[in-house]
C-alpha cells in the first residue's frame, strides 16, 4: 500500500482557512463592540445631554435559557421629532414607566440610562 506524500510548502486545508476566518471573525467583532461601546461611553461622559424616555414593551431577552426566559425592556425618546430606542439593561423597570436617557446630540443613537 502506498501512503501519500505530503507536498512541502504552505498548502492549506479548504477546514484550515474556514477556521481560521471564524476565528478572526470571532475577535475582530469582539473588539469592534469593545471599541464602540468603550467610544460612546467617552462621549457620554463629556458631551451628554438628557431626555425624558418611556418604556415600551418590547422585550430583550438575557442569554440562551428556554427556562428562565429573563428579559429587559427597551425604551424609546424623541430628538427633533424622531424616535430612538435602545435596550434598558434593567430587569426592574416596567412597561409605561419614565427613565432620563444620555444621549449624544449630534448622535443620538449613542444612548445609556441616566445614572440617578
Amino acid at each position: 500500500m502506498k501512503s501519500k506524500k505530503k507536498k512541502a510548502g504552505n498548502s492549506w486545508s479548504l477546514s484550515e482557512i474556514l477556521g481560521g476566518i471564524i476565528v478572526i471573525s470571532l475577535v475582530g467583532y469582539t473588539i469592534y463592540v469593545g471599541v464602540t461601546q468603550w467610544l460612546e461611553d467617552k462621549f457620554l461622559d463629556s458631551n451628554a445631554e438628557v431626555a425624558t424616555a418611556i418604556i415600551i414593551n418590547e422585550k430583550n431577552y438575557i442569554g440562551n435559557s428556554p427556562v428562565s426566559q429573563t428579559f429587559t425592556y427597551s425604551f424609546m425618546f424623541y430628538v427633533n421629532g424622531k424616535a430612538y430606542k435602545d435596550d434598558s439593561h434593567k430587569s426592574n423597570l416596567n412597561v409605561g414607566d419614565s427613565v432620563k436617557v444620555e444621549y449624544l446630540p449630534s448622535y443620538p443613537n449613542f444612548n445609556r440610562l441616566a445614572e440617578n
